[in-house]
């Protein structure tokens, strides 16, 4: 069985987005695919294909979200108590381009169960982590001590979302663009990223990536910015001790289609 992440692009890449549809369903062929900045084409689910799908920035005009597409048939299953969560907040405060706050999950975060035949039934979470962290005026009185990274002054939206997927550790597999790179820790002095993922590593979420490589690899390749990993695939240790490899695709392959390269696992049928 094979699962790819891929940041699609869609904002800077629009006019590639049928080709590069295309290439991630005919020439990589995944079994499961977790997609975000995507639009998907009118013609995939008539092909066999089954799409969970968010549209982000509800409230704006943009077209692009999160979701899943797979082979198999995917059960809709949305994270009710980080939706709950994200309720409780104030609500969105007005920003730039008046599409800022992340005051539900919605086109962050796209989530189905796959009755995958090598796994069983597993649970598959597509994430567009948001550039920007919750707003800290709408936190105020609000107990994040135990979501909040100790190395940064901001809560993000990754945090809450591990936070919340801790209990769920039976048949899962997390993916997608973080926004999140240790290599910023490096560059730009610790700012949390080093935390993050150390803490999520010793609350039992498997890295494929790491597994199977000392090092991070580059998925980000906007001209002009430094050779960062932000896209990942994380599994409960279950789901990662069937996985046999995990790779990133060369850039060259899809440089016309998007700025991040899919990241893919495969595993043992």
């Amino acid at each position: 069985m094979r699962v790819a992440t891929w940041n699609m692009a869609f904002w800077s890449h629009r006019g590639a987005c049928d080709r590069a549809w295309r290439w991630l369903l005919d020439t990589l062929k995944p079994d499961v695919a977790l997609v975000q900045e995507s639009v998907v084409p009118d013609w995939v689910a008539p092909s066999g294909w089954s799409v969970q799908w968010e549209r982000a920035y509800l409230e704006g005009k943009q077209p692009w979200g999160t979701g899943i597409v797979s082979r198999h048939p995917i059960e809709p299953a949305r994270l009710a108590d980080l939706d709950a969560w994200l309720t409780t907040l104030p609500p969105a405060l007005p920003g730039k381009g008046g599409l800022r706050g992340i005051h539900r999950a919605d086109g962050w975060l796209a989530s189905g169960v796959v009755p995958v035949p090598s796994l069983g039934p597993t649970t598959f979470y597509s994430v567009h982590s948001p550039s920007y962290a919750i707003e800290r005026t709408r936190l105020r009185g609000v107990d994040i001590a135990a979501m909040k990274l100790k190395n940064n002054p901001d809560l993000w939206f990754t945090d809450v979302l591990f936070f919340f997927l801790r209990n769920r550790m039976n048949g899962l597999v997390v993916g997608g663009d973080f926004n999140a790179s240790r290599l910023l820790d490096q560059t730009l002095g610790e700012r949390g990223n080093n935390e993050f993922f150390d803490r999520i590593a010793s609350e039992g979420f498997v890295s494929l990536h790491r597994k199977f490589h000392d090092h991070d690899e580059r998925t980000f390749f906007q001209a002009g910015k430094s050779p960062h990993q932000l896209d990942y695939l994380y599994a409960d240790p279950k789901v990662a001790a069937r996985a046999q490899s995990c790779h990133v695709v060369p850039y060259e392959e899809i440089r016309e289609y998007s700025d991040h390269a899919p990241l893919v696992a495969e595993f043992a049928d």
